[in-house]
């Protein structure tokens, strides 16, 4: 069974209603196949929850209208697992923004994780922006698609259960 664990950090609920609604379209999409899906703050995570699960997905809003992680999620991907190998683990990401020019900068901060602790980007990653962030429903299904296709498809039973040996 492949597992699929989403992490975000949400301080103004922005990022939480889009994590809900990434599980609630992953999980219809995936009731004939066998995926697991967990979903939890990054502030209630530990180094080893971004190793457990075979595709990571990291979401994040801003820290509070500047062009920064959100403190939570930075705390996690750059203190508590600065030294994580993730071992060719496959990461997506989701930036959260009220413009464009900083989910870009958000991306590129995951974008950054993901290449100095040797995890692989795993489809293109979601930058929502916008005032309205609660308006892109469509836009999530249809990414939570394209992240479970590439989820049935591409994962080889190699890649499935190999996990890295830290402390938890």
């Amino acid at each position: 069974m492949s597992s699929i664990r989403i992490i975000y950090a949400s301080t103004g609920g922005h990022a939480k209603y889009v994590a809900n609604r990434l599980t609630e379209a992953l999980i219809k999409a995936s009731a004939s196949s066998s995926v697991m899906i967990d979903t939890q703050q990054a502030s209630q995570s530990r180094r080893r929850d971004l190793i457990d699960a075979d595709v990571l997905v990291l979401i994040s809003s801003e820290a509070q209208g500047e062009q920064h992680l959100n403190q939570n999620m930075h705390a996690l991907l750059f203190d508590r697992a600065k030294d994580i190998n993730l071992d060719g683990r496959w990461v997506a990401c989701v930036s959260l923004s009220g413009d464009e020019e900083t989910a870009e900068i958000l991306t590129k901060k995951f974008q950054e994780f993901i290449d100095a602790h040797n995890g692989r980007p795993f489809v293109s990653p979601l930058l929502l922006t916008g005032k309205d962030l609660y308006a892109y429903d469509k836009e999530m299904e249809q990414w939570a698609d394209k992240l479970l296709t590439h989820v049935l498809h591409h994962l080889k039973p190699a890649h499935i259960r190999k996990k890295a040996g830290i402390p938890a």
